[in-house]
C-alpha cells in the first residue's frame, strides 16, 4: 500500500518547473523526458504539488492514465 495522498506548495527551484499534463506526456511521447533526465510529481495546481511520482516509463504503461485531479506536473531534472 501506497503513502497517503498528500499535497505541499511547489518549490521555486532552477531545478524544477511546471507544466500542464499534456504538455508533460506530448514531451514524454516525443522522448523530450527519459526516466534518466529526472522525475516529476502530479499537482493540482502550479503551486501545490503532491507526493505521487511520475515517471516518463510510466506513461507507456499499459492502463496508464493521470489521476483525475492532476491539471500540472511539477519536473525536477537530476
Amino acid at each position: 500500500m501506497g503513502k497517503p495522498l498528500s499535497f505541499r506548495m511547489t518549490p521555486d527551484e532552477d531545478d524544477c518547473m511546471t507544466m500542464p499534463v499534456e504538455e508533460f506526456l506530448g514531451a514524454v511521447k516525443a522522448m523530450g523526458f527519459m526516466d534518466d533526465d529526472g522525475y516529476g510529481f502530479w499537482a493540482q495546481t502550479e503551486a501545490s504539488m503532491s507526493n505521487q511520482v511520475v515517471r516518463p516509463s510510466d506513461v507507456g504503461k499499459r492502463g496508464f492514465a493521470p489521476p483525475e485531479w492532476a491539471t500540472h506536473v511539477v519536473w525536477f531534472n537530476k
